[in-house]
């Protein structure tokens, strides 16, 4: 899953009148484009989905990075599921898909987390789009409007935009969860989930294949200044590892970001980053979800060296966010600086 073929395409304009928006509907028997009677699906993510999900926003560190996400398999098994029929022709789809869900929850405050994938031949599951909601959000990010238990709701997800072209043979994957840590913090109490198959569907923005045999668009070089002779002194590495116990049911994923140590000639300066992050929680028990981050930067030259760590934990209560957060600034080895903040902030639909 390193990487797929692909190639540029060009629109006259956007919204391009040239998407044609495609329905499906997401049945009891799967990805269909008419509606079957409506069944209600009732499902409990457990809190640790969403450890294939990679990191929120992807950066830094390039080809040795794993933030980005790995096969969804694991997370789809865990997930409310949906699979169209192999497809006999390619399905090109550009621009933003969106869910309409017809769902009820039994808690007040919850999110709903749809994933859109390919799904090979071979059962490899790619994700190539995905969004979310918070439901007391669902009249807007200004205000907060609580779920009434048991009440069948009608709401809209948009999933990020994508262009993706699913090949022959491959299947396309609708999943929906009411979890995804570490990427989304959990709801306080564990959610249940009433889903109306039927009357639920998926919109899709698909490219027409007859536009397929356009010239690709032209591009204008490249213009940039140049760069500043640097040397690597320590390479970058990164390591992303999962540990779960059995006996107990905790998930503890630990991310290393190390973006090594390199020489910047013209200034003559030696600079390194780092970023450890963890995240734990219980499968049962979201109010067990913790997350800590330790950042290190470093500025280092032939007689001065200087060096500044800041450590943020998060936690939270029924109620409230906890954060505690240290920075430590030191030069030559002797501190500096140091400041630590303990904030309590409400949850507030969360």
């Amino acid at each position: 899953m390193d990487s797929v073929p692909g190639k540029w395409i060009a629109e006259p304009s956007w919204p391009s009148p040239r998407i044609e928006s495609q329905e499906v509907f997401l049945n009891a028997s799967g990805l269909s484009e008419k509606a079957e009677k409506t069944v209600s699906l009732v499902h409990l993510s457990s809190q640790a989905l969403g450890s294939t999900g990679g990191s929120w926003c992807p950066y830094g560190l390039g080809g040795v990075s794993p933030d980005l996400a790995v096969d969804q398999q694991e997370d789809d098994g865990r997930s409310l599921v949906w699979d169209s029929e192999p497809l006999t022709d390619d399905l090109v789809v550009v621009g933003a898909p969106k869910a309409h869900l017809r769902l009820s929850v039994d808690q007040p405050n919850a999110f709903v987390v749809v994933r859109l994938t390919d799904v090979s031949p071979d059962g490899t599951s790619r994700r190539v789009s995905y969004g979310m909601l918070n439901l007391s959000r669902r009249s807007g990010f200004d205000k907060t409007v609580p779920m009434v238990a048991g009440e069948l709701t009608d709401i809209v997800i948009t999933l990020n935009d994508l262009a993706h072209r699913f090949a022959p043979g491959h299947r396309v994957r609708l999943a929906v969860s009411t979890t995804y840590w570490p990427m989304v913090w959990p709801s306080a109490h564990p959610v249940s989930l009433t889903l109306a198959a039927g009357a639920s569907r998926l919109t899709l923005p698909v490219r027409p294949l007859s536009l397929d045999n356009e010239a690709e668009p032209v591009f204008d070089p490249v213009e940039m200044a140049p760069p500043g002779r640097t040397s690597t002194i320590i390479p970058p590495d990164a390591a992303r590892t999962i540990h779960r116990d059995l006996k107990s049911g905790r998930w503890r994923e630990n991310l290393i970001e190390d973006h090594g140590r390199f020489r910047i000639h013209d200034i003559d300066l030696n600079v390194a980053h780092s970023a450890h992050c963890d995240f734990e929680i219980v499968e049962n028990d979201p109010l067990t979800a913790e997350a800590r981050w330790v950042w290190r930067s470093e500025l280092e030259r032939a007689d001065w060296h200087v060096e500044i760590e800041t450590t943020t934990r998060l936690r939270a209560d029924a109620s409230d966010f906890i954060i505690d957060t240290d920075i430590d600034a030191r030069e030559d080895g002797k501190p500096i600086f140091t400041r630590a903040w303990r904030d309590r902030i409400p949850r507030d639909g969360l």
